[in-house]
């Protein structure tokens, strides 16, 4: 129970210090624009780990969900990782597996939601317009 507050903690804290210092990072600020298309272009899948063939991996079992591979506009988004894991006696290897970088993916939902409620209220304001003719 220690472990798990202690670990809680530590990843609050580091996620705290992370966020207090990010803008201090910060060359220049631009608004995100035009996240719709992107968010739009994912494809989101269900897949399960096959975790008979990389048991060294500690794979979590069950339906995972994620997107599938594909060419986006946003640098970064969905990346490649290698895993390292024993595959024998002494011999250590890699194994690829996609990702997706929630810090870049993030941002792009919150613009995205942003601009599909702007477009709401537009089209609310029409309707009312229409409506009151």
């Amino acid at each position: 129970m220690k472990l798990k507050y202690n670990i809680a903690l530590a990843a609050a804290f580091g996620f705290s210090l992370i966020a207090g210092t990010s803008y201090a990072q910060q060359a220049t600020q631009q608004p995100v624009q035009n996240a719709l298309p992107v968010i739009n272009a994912l494809q989101p899948v269900t897949y399960q780990f096959d975790a008979k063939k990389y048991p060294s991996l500690k794979l979590t079992a069950g339906s995972q969900y994620g997107f599938a591979q594909t060419p986006t506009q946003v640098p970064g988004l969905l990346t490649e990782k290698n895993i390292w894991h024993t595959a024998g006696k002494n011999q250590q290897v890699a194994t690829s597996v996609s990702t997706a970088n929630h810090e870049v993916l993030i941002p792009l939902l919150v613009s995205a939601i942003q601009e599909q409620q702007a477009e709401i209220k537009q089209l609310r304001e029409e309707v009312r317009r229409l409506s009151a003719k």
